[in-house]
C-alpha cells in the first residue's frame, strides 16, 4: 500500500476511535450526574425529614410558634421534593409513594397535636396519643428516606463501576490500534526513511557508487530511485568536475605568478586589505619600506604596520583607508604625511586608497598604494627657498621701476606725450602686479616653509571685514554691488592673528566683487556657536565649474571661467586661505552652482589661534 492511502487510513481508524471514545464518555456521564442529582434529593429530604423531628421535639417541648411556621416550611419543601417527576420510574416511585403517604400521616397527627395543645380540643390523654402517634409517624418517615438513600446510592455505585469498566475496555482498545497502526507505519515509513538516510550520508561522504537498497514501489521507494540517479548524474559531473578544478588551478598559479611579477615591478609600496581591515597583500617596496615582512602583517589589521602621522601635530591618519572600505569611494592622504617604519624611522610619503569592488557592486576591501616622496619634499623645499630668494631679489628693482614710473606720471620729469603717458601707465600698472605676485609668494613660501609668525590678539572678526569692504568700496560702487552684512550673531572677538585674519577676508571678499553679477548682493554673516566661529561670503555671479572644483585649492590654479573675468590673478589666493587654516586648526569648504550662487564658509576654532614663534609675518598682498 501506498503511504499517500496507508497515513489517511491510520488516521481515519484512530479518529474513529477517539470519536466512540468521546460520545461513550458522553453518555456515562450523564447517566451518572442523573444518579448524582437523585443522591442529592434524597439528602436533601433526608435533612429535611430530621429536621421536622427536631421541630417536632421543639414544640412539644415549649410549643414555640417558630417551631411550628419552621415545621410547615419544611413540610412542604419535602412535599415539592417527593414529587415522582423528580426521580426515574422504578423502586424509588414505590418508596416515594409510601413516604409520601407516611409524610401525609405524619401532618395529620401534627395537626391534630396542635389543636390540642392550641385550641384544647383534646384531653391529657388524648394529648399523649397524639404525641406518640406523631412521633411514631417521624420514625417511619426516617426509616423510609434512609431505604431511599440506600437504593439511589447502590444505584449510582454500579452506574459508576460500569463506567469505569467500559471506559478501561475502551481505553485499551483505543492503545492497541494506536500501537498497531505506529508499527505498520514504523515497518512501511521508518526503516526505509532510515535506510534512505544511512545511504544519503555515505554519498554524502563521497561514495558516489553507493546504491539505496529499497525496492519498494510507494514514495519511499520512487526517492531512493531519484536519489540513485542524482548519485549517478553527480559522479559524473565530478568527473568532470576534476578536470577543470585542475585546468584552472594551473590557470591560477599561472595568474597568480603574473600578478607577483607585476607587485614587485611596481616601484610603489602596495597594500590590500579586506572589509576589517586584515592584510591580504603586501609587496616588496612596502615591505622595505615599513621594516615589516608580509609574514608578520599577513592576516593582521594595517593599523599595527602602516602608522601613517601627521608632519604637522604627529597624530594618526588612518581615516582615509577606512573611509575608502565603508563608502567605497576612492580617497587620497593629506599633504605633509610621515610613515613611521618599524625601527621608529619617518619617512614623507604621499599615497592614495582606492574600493576593491567584486561583480555585484559590493566593496570587499581596499588597495593602498604609497611612495617615498622624500626627494622630492626636498626639491620642493629648494624650489620654495629659490622662489623665496628671487622674489625678495626682485622686489628692490621692482620698487625702483614703480617709483620712477610713478614720478613719470606725477610730472615730476617735465611732460610727457600722450603715447608716453599711456606706456608709461602700463609700465606702472605691471609693475604694482608683479610686486603683489612676488608678495603673495613670499608668503606661501613662508607658509610651505613653516616659518610665519602666528601673534594672536583679540580681534573683531567684524570690524577687519567693514574694513576691507571699505577698501573694495570703489570696485563695489563700479559694479552697483550691494554688501548686506549680518553680525547678530558674532559675539565677542576671537583670539586670531590679524593678518592672518585680514589675508582670509581679503581674499574671500576681492573674489566675492570680481566674480559678482553687476547689480547684485553679496552676504556676509559671522556667526558664533557653542563649537565654533563661521564666516559665510554669499554672491551671484559666475559660480565654479564643477570639473574644477577639486582644483581649487591648488597652488596657481584659477578656474577656467575666472580666466576670461579677470585676466590679473595669481591662483594664490585660496591656496595661501586654506594653507592658513589647516596651519591654525581651521577648516574651509564652499557650495556653488556655475552662473548662480556660491558660498564660501570658513570655521575657526573657538579657542582662536594659538601662537607661533616664526621668522617673519606674512604680508597683506
Amino acid at each position: 500500500m501506498k503511504i499517500k492511502y496507508l497515513v489517511p487510513l491510520a488516521s481515519g481508524v484512530v479518529l474513529g476511535a477517539v470519536l466512540f471514545f468521546y460520545f461513550a464518555n458522553q453518555q456515562f456521564q450523564k447517566e451518572i450526574d442523573l444518579n448524582r442529582t437523585e443522591l442529592k434529593i434524597a439528602n436533601d429530604i433526608s435533612n429535611n425529614t430530621i429536621i421536622l423531628v427536631n421541630l417536632t421535639y421543639e414544640y412539644l417541648a415549649n410549643q414555640s410558634e417558630r417551631a411550628r411556621d419552621q415545621w410547615w416550611i419544611k413540610y412542604d419543601e419535602n412535599n415539592r421534593l417527593l414529587a415522582p417527576v423528580l426521580f426515574r420510574q422504578g423502586e424509588e416511585t414505590e418508596i416515594l409513594n409510601d413516604l409520601l403517604t407516611r409524610q401525609r400521616t405524619l401532618s395529620e397527627f401534627f395537626l391534630k397535636l396542635l389543636r390540642s395543645y392550641e385550641l384544647g380540643e383534646a384531653g391529657e390523654f388524648e394529648k399523649q396519643q397524639y404525641i406518640s402517634e406523631t412521633m411514631f409517624a417521624s420514625e417511619e418517615s426516617m426509616v423510609m428516606v434512609a431505604k431511599l438513600h440506600k437504593v439511589v446510592g447502590e444505584r449510582l455505585d454500579q452506574y459508576q463501576y460500569t463506567y469505569n469498566f467500559y471506559i478501561n475496555i475502551i481505553f485499551g482498545v483505543l492503545t492497541l490500534l494506536v500501537i498497531t497502526t505506529t508499527i505498520i507505519v514504523v515497518r512501511k515509513v521508518v526503516g526505509p526513511l532510515n535506510e534512505l538516510h544511512r545511504a544519503t550520508e555515505i554519498i554524502a561522504g563521497g561514495n558516489l557508487s553507493h546504491r539505496i537498497k529499497i525496492q519498494s514501489n510507494d514514495e519511499i521507494g520512487q526517492l531512493a530511485r531519484s536519489f540513485d540517479i542524482m548519485a549517478l548524474k553527480l559522479k559524473e559531473s565530478y568527473t568532470g568536475l576534476e578536470k577543470k578544478v585542475k585546468t584552472k588551478t594551473k590557470d591560477l598559479a599561472e595568474a597568480k605568478t603574473r600578478a607577483e611579477a607585476i607587485l614587485a615591478s611596481i616601484g610603489d609600496a602596495v597594500m590590500a586589505c579586506d572589509v576589517d581591515g586584515k592584510i591580504l597583500v603586501f609587496n616588496s617596496v612596502a615591505e622595505k619600506m615599513t621594516g615589516f615582512s608580509f609574514k608578520e602583517v599577513v592576516g593582521r589589521h594595517f593599523k599595527y604596520s602602516l602608522n601613517f602621522i601627521s608632519e604637522k601635530d604627529e597624530k594618526p591618519i588612518i581615516d582615509f583607508i577606512t573611509k575608502t572600505i565603508k563608502t567605497g569611494i576612492s580617497a587620497t592622504m593629506t599633504n605633509h604625511t610621515l610613515l613611521i617604519t618599524k625601527k621608529g624611522q619617518k619617512i614623507p610619503v604621499a599615497d592614495s586608497a582606492a574600493p576593491i569592488i567584486n561583480d555585484k557592486g559590493k566593496t570587499i576591501g581596499c588597495v593602498v598604494v604609497f611612495s617615498d616622496v622624500t626627494k622630492e619634499r626636498e626639491i620642493d623645499k629648494t624650489k620654495t627657498e629659490f622662489v623665496s630668494l628671487a622674489s625678495h631679489q626682485l622686489r628692490t628693482p621692482l620698487a625702483s621701476i614703480n617709483w620712477i614710473s610713478e614720478m613719470f606720471l606725477n610730472k615730476d620729469f617735465g611732460k610727457i606725450t600722450g603715447k608716453q603717458e599711456e606706456s608709461i601707465a602700463m609700465i606702472h600698472k605691471s609693475s604694482q602686479r608683479m610686486v603683489g605676485l612676488i608678495s603673495a609668494l613670499l608668503n606661501v613660501s613662508k607658509l610651505e616653509l613653516g616659518t610665519f609668525t602666528i601673534n594672536p590678539t583679540p580681534v573683531k572678526l567684524s570690524s577687519v571685514v567693514d574694513e576691507i569692504v571699505q577698501e573694495l568700496n570703489l570696485q563695489i560702487k563700479g559694479k552697483k554691488l550691494v554688501v548686506i552684512k549680518d553680525y547678530k550673531q558674532e559675539g565677542p572677538p576671537i583670539n586670531a592673528d590679524l593678518i592672518l585674519i585680514k589675508i582670509i577676508c581679503q581674499n574671500l571678499l576681492t573674489n566675492a566683487v570680481n566674480y559678482s553679477f553687476s547689480k547684485t548682493n553679496i552676504k556676509v554673516k559671522i556667526i558664533k556657536d557653542e563649537q565654533r566661529y563661521l564666516l559665510t561670503v554669499e554672491n551671484k555671479g559666475i559660480g565654479i565649474p564643477k570639473e574644477d572644483e577639486k582644483k581649487i585649492f591648488f597652488k596657481l590654479f584659477r578656474a577656467s571661467n575666472a580666466q576670461s573675468i579677470d585676466t590679473d590673478g595669481t591662483g594664490l589666493g585660496l591656496y595661501m586661505v586654506k594653507s592658513i587654516l589647516d596651519a591654525v586648526g581651521g577648516k574651509i569648504w564652499f557650495n556653488s552652482i556655475e552662473g548662480e550662487d556660491t558660498i564660501f564658509s570658513v570655521e575657526l576654532p573657538l579657542g582662536g589661534m594659538k601662537a607661533k614663534t616664526g621668522t617673519k609675518n606674512l604680508e597683506l598682498v
